[in-house]
């Protein structure tokens, strides 16, 4: 809303105060007029045949959602870390002390378990993004962060595979 909002209010003004229509060549290039010449093109035949237009945009949808299941891409790869996030939220106005004493013992509960091979504790600020998929919460009084390291097990991704082919 806030880019709306810039975009026909604050860009026009600035635009008719710092651009002086007198000073503002509008000659252009070969480059800008082949563009501009083919856009009116492609813009006015769009206009003399709509319905072709639109079961053209349904198909494009249409086939683009055919083809999406058959590409070899991943987007995000596969987390599989032997690793998880434990956070920690107190309610607000709780402090710093509050917060250690709950993560301390939430990381004494934690220890005794022999698949954890260590914890990293940020408590009361936030940990570096350290997963795509991941984004750490803002720092805090009361927030507190632990990155798990657990024993290998088999790879996740082996895993789903398992999974799928069952």
């Amino acid at each position: 809303m806030v880019s709306l909002i810039l975009a026909v209010t604050v860009i026009p003004f600035l635009e008719v105060h710092i651009i002086k229509p007198d000073k503002v060549s509008t000659d252009g290039n070969a480059i800008t007029h082949w563009v501009q010449n083919t856009y009116n093109r492609v813009l006015a035949w769009t206009f003399k045949n709509p319905w072709l237009t639109i079961v053209g945009g349904i198909g494009t949808i249409l086939l683009s959602t055919i083809i999406v299941p058959t590409l070899k891409i991943r987007l995000f790869p596969y987390a599989d870390r032997d690793q998880f996030a434990v956070e920690i939220f107190l309610p607000d106005g709780k402090g710093m002390k509050e917060t250690e004493v709950i993560a301390d013992s939430v990381r004494h509960v934690l220890q005794k378990d022999e698949r954890i091979v260590d914890i990293t504790s940020f408590i009361g600020c936030s940990s570096p993004r350290f997963m795509d998929a991941y984004a750490p919460q803002m720092a805090g009084a009361n927030y507190a962060l632990f990155i798990v390291n657990t024993t290998p097990t088999k790879p996740l991704s082996t895993y789903w595979q398992s999974i799928s082919h069952d």
